[in-house]
């Protein structure tokens, strides 16, 4: 109001001071509540903008985003650089297109992205054929690590899908960005995610937790090529047909320095379990000169419940094997629970199927247990349809394969199918007669089925062992024969020792488990097992980390070390 107004009504009677500014307050109360309604209105979609927070040391310093395609896509055309740190502060839904990171070249720039949650927090992604939820696309050094210290428990990040759509799609893609090998996804790490695919159940489409692959837009299959020193530590992966999906495009093109520790692969359940590989890995490294992969300390369950009568039309398989993986490890790993309800497909805790570059590799303190099939089998020309521990396939190729210090039981139970007379079924299958041992000892080979074709040991050609050394094992096949050599069925401990040359310090006693679910040795029962074992160079602990041979304390206890993957304090 005008002053000149304002002096006019003060001198008039009828004015009363005190209901002008009564009047004014009022006034000014209504037009501040408007702007409150206003405020709150409009403040969830300033909270959405803030889910994903990103702070960089160049370029632009800060910025706020709706995911993390939509940071990925800010750091691809340069707007943060440096070192750069992503927090996702609340759950939310990527979109069926997302933005991957690409390398750090013109005009992006950075040196190294990590992600983290802050509390608990839950990625939901849109399944798209051939794409992931989060992906990278030649990027180096990024860390995706889902535990936030703050919280309670290590796993505080879900990465899901919100259904059982089965597309080929993946939750975390790892690719490489061209197919001359020259921009490959190096050095990045992916730990303690809770990642969750989108397997339907008997579904074989190919769904995947973490993929490595090269990048294509409507494709998951394409091998990467050339990504170097990658890691995944720590995660849990299920509902999917591929835990880790570790393939390189070709031996000229490995995916050499990779490392798949301690993480849980599948849970046991038929609609969330890993479907037909827990992990699988192929051109890895081809020689000396490569950083040979490391496969060591995961729990990898597939297929489908003991009982389910929704099968896979796959093989199943918790570890495979493909070309070219030189010197590869695979050790402490616990590979159970693997499960074929198909008569037409069988089941293996790890599975050999390359046939080229597998020289050199190491299989060592590894239990494997409840390896199921449908019992539809009998011939050994056809072991893909039966159950094994572990089976080099007829036309596998591979030398100097060192398998030492595991256990290996075939339960006395398959699960019930079209069953056969005499199934066949065996803890370490040879079928392929081209594929040579350097070593097999201390191992315990176990198998409780009842069948003239339930064995402790196959090999199709005598020079599977023939050179190796051989030595320090315990077979225990109560209910069938110990084992196949030389063409014939070798039905006991001694046939096996005369018709090889091998194993004169061999056993064939019942293992003293604690439990058919825990292979672990028991310390109270008197055994062979307790320090019968040799010492093998290199190897110096057992799957718990535990020296061997360790020291003892019942009875005086042994010097050596003992059989299997555990080493334990027994009575001798």
């Amino acid at each position: 109001m005008p002053v000149n107004q304002l002096l006019t009504l003060l001198h008039h009677r009828s004015f009363n001071l005190k209901r002008y500014f009564a009047h004014l307050i009022l006034h000014v109360f209504q037009y501040h509540l408007r702007f409150l309604l206003v405020f709150i209105l409009f403040y969830p979609s300033t909270e959405t903008k803030a889910q994903v927070t990103l702070t960089a040391t160049q370029g632009t310093l800060s910025g706020t985003y709706t995911s993390i395609s939509a940071a990925f896509a800010k750091i691809n055309d340069g707007t943060h650089k440096g070192v750069i740190d992503i927090r996702i502060t609340a759950s939310y839904t990527e979109s069926g297109t997302p933005v991957a990171l690409l390398k750090s070249s013109t005009p992006s720039s950075y040196a190294s992205v990590s992600i983290r949650p802050t509390g608990t927090i839950t990625i939901t992604g849109v399944a798209t054929a051939g794409r992931a939820i989060i992906e990278l696309a030649g990027a180096d050094n990024v860390t995706i690590d889902g535990d936030d210290p703050n919280t309670t428990g290590i796993r505080n990040l879900t990465i899901t899908f919100p259904s059982t759509s089965a597309t080929n799609a993946a939750c975390i893609r790892v690719s490489s960005n061209s197919n001359t090998g020259t921009d490959g996804s190096d050095n990045n790490i992916i730990k303690n995610c809770i990642i969750t695919g989108n397997k339907a159940s008997g579904s074989s489409t190919a769904t995947y937790g973490i993929s490595m692959s090269n990048y294509d837009a409507t494709s998951l299959f394409t091998g990467g090529y050339n990504s170097k020193n990658n890691r995944f530590e720590n995660n849990l992966i299920t509902k999917c047909n591929y835990g880790v999906w570790a393939v390189g495009e070709s031996s000229s093109y490995p995916i050499t320095g990779l490392v798949i520790t301690n993480n849980q692969l599948g849970n046991g359940t038929t609609l969330t379990n890993t479907g037909i590989r827990g992990i699988i890995v192929a051109n890895t490294s081809t020689g000396v000169s490569q950083t040979s992969a490391e496969i060591s300390g995961n729990d990898i369950q597939t297929g489908v419940t003991t009982g389910a009568t929704t099968a896979i039309a796959s093989e199943i398989a918790g570890i495979e094997v493909g070309n070219s993986n030189y010197g590869l490890k695979i050790f402490k790993n616990v590979i159970h629970d693997v499960n074929q309800g198909s008569t037409s497909y069988g089941a293996f805790g790890i599975y050999f199927t390359g046939t080229s570059n597998n020289g050199e590799i190491s299989i060592y303190n590894n239990i494997i247990r409840n390896i199921t099939a449908t019992n539809s089998n009998n011939l050994f020309s056809s072991p893909t349809l039966s159950n094994h521990g572990i089976l080099i396939a007829a036309g596998a190729t591979g030398t100097n394969l060192r398998l030492d210090y595991n256990t290996i039981a075939i339960s006395a139970a398959n699960i019930a199918g079209s069953n056969v007379a005499n199934p066949v079924s065996c803890a370490l299958t040879i079928a392929s007669s081209v594929f040579t041992l350097a070593s097999l000892r201390n191992n315990i080979l176990q198998n409780l089925n009842t069948s003239s074709n339930a064995l402790a040991i196959y090999t199709s050609g005598n020079t599977n062992i023939s050179g190796a050394l051989v030595d320090n094992n315990n077979y225990y096949t109560p209910n069938g024969n110990l084992g196949y050599y030389n063409s014939a069925i070798q039905s006991n401990i001694s046939n096996w020792k005369t018709a090889t040359g091998k194993d004169t310090r061999s056993y064939n006693i019942s293992p003293n488990f604690i439990s058919t679910t825990d292979l672990h040795l028991n310390g109270t029962v008197s055994s062979l097992l307790e320090s019968g074992g040799t010492t093998i160079s290199g190897i110096s602990i057992d799957i718990d980390g535990q020296t061997r041979p360790g020291p003892t304390t019942v009875n005086g206890g042994g010097t050596a070390p003992d059989i299997g993957a555990d080493e334990y304090d027994g009575i001798p």
